[in-house]
């Protein structure tokens, strides 16, 4: 325990001097490996036993999603079709890319645990992979995450009639969020740098960083799962769908800065969760010249850079 409570001190004395220095928005620009802080591990050889086994045990793999009617769906709380109301099927939209971005990355981890071996050969075919996906995670992930956030936090929860505790609440797991999120960058250089370790510690510096990244998983899902609960309801008391429709979602999107990440990432994967009359229906939501941009270049864009590393 010793050895894996040094490592993590290390870490998180790092990720708070990094953290204070951030803006409230972290960027794919500024989470550079350049202007990422070293994580430092010790030497993991007399130890290497003891950590795998602390961390397999914090390790529980992600669920799969679940089936209904050819639809396969992450969300514990809006599982069942019949519960779908318009402000449900709005969340889902927002959230079920989150989930299953979740899910691609844990599968990533996972077999590459268990297709490697502790000999050089294999760990530096593996670190070119774990490059792109630190790439695609900062580029893309990251940003759809926080952006649907700020989105939620600047347009929709203002119009909501909740208790300000209940708004806070939302607001405030996202600081513990981004510190996750900044402490996974931390574990790039560590694994991005050819020939600074052993292949028996690049390994258990990738279980490190499966073990991380299933936190943020049960962190997120927690999160998301609870503003299911809590903005369904309210968001059905405050307008109707029409009325939604007209007002508010042109000033959401408006407020979606990346969208050629978040337009088509959300179009796309309601196909999945909800068939082509969900897609269709929020492809109709767009307004005309958004219709044409998606098509033209939001799309090609996503499937090219987001859609094709899952």
């Amino acid at each position: 325990g010793r050895i894996r409570k040094s490592a993590v001190k290390i870490v998180k004395r790092e990720v708070a001097a990094s953290v204070s220095t951030m803006n409230n928005r972290l960027r794919p620009g500024e989470l550079k490996r350049a202007q990422t802080p070293e994580a430092i591990f010790p030497n993991l050889t007399k130890g290497d036993q003891i950590l795998r086994k602390e961390l397999s045990m914090k390790s529980i793999p992600v669920p799969p999603p679940s089936s209904h009617n050819g639809s396969l769906i992450f969300s514990a709380i809006l599982s069942n079709q019949r519960d779908w109301t318009w402000s449900a099927k709005f969340l889902l939209g927002i959230h079920e890319p989150i989930r299953h971005a979740l899910f691609v990355m844990d599968r990533f981890l996972e077999q590459s645990q268990s297709q490697s071996k502790p000999v050089a050969s294999h760990t530096l075919a593996l670190e070119s992979h774990v490059a792109e996906f630190f790439f695609w995670f900062k580029a893309y992930f990251v940003e759809y995450l926080l952006c649907q956030h700020e989105v939620k936090a600047a347009v929709l929860l203002p119009m909501l009639n909740l208790p300000e505790p209940t708004k806070q609440n939302i607001l405030d797991v996202y600081h513990t969020i981004k510190q996750m999120l900044a402490q996974i960058q931390q574990l790039e250089r560590a694994l991005c740098v050819s020939g600074a370790c052993s292949a028996s510690s690049w390994l258990l510096r990738l279980q490190v960083l499966q073990s991380e990244i299933r936190q943020l998983n049960r962190t997120l899902h927690s999160a998301l799962s609870r503003e299911e609960m809590t903005l369904n309801a309210a968001m059905s008391a405050a307008f109707t769908e029409r009325a939604f429709q007209s007002h508010i979602i042109p000033r959401i999107f408006r407020a979606i800065r990346a969208k050629r990440v978040v337009v088509p990432w959300i179009v796309e994967r309601s196909k999945i969760w909800g068939g082509e009359t969900e897609q269709r229906s929020i492809q109709g939501m767009l307004p005309f010249s958004a219709k044409f941009m998606y098509r033209k270049v939001w799309r090609p864009y996503f499937l090219n850079n987001v859609a094709v590393a899952m």
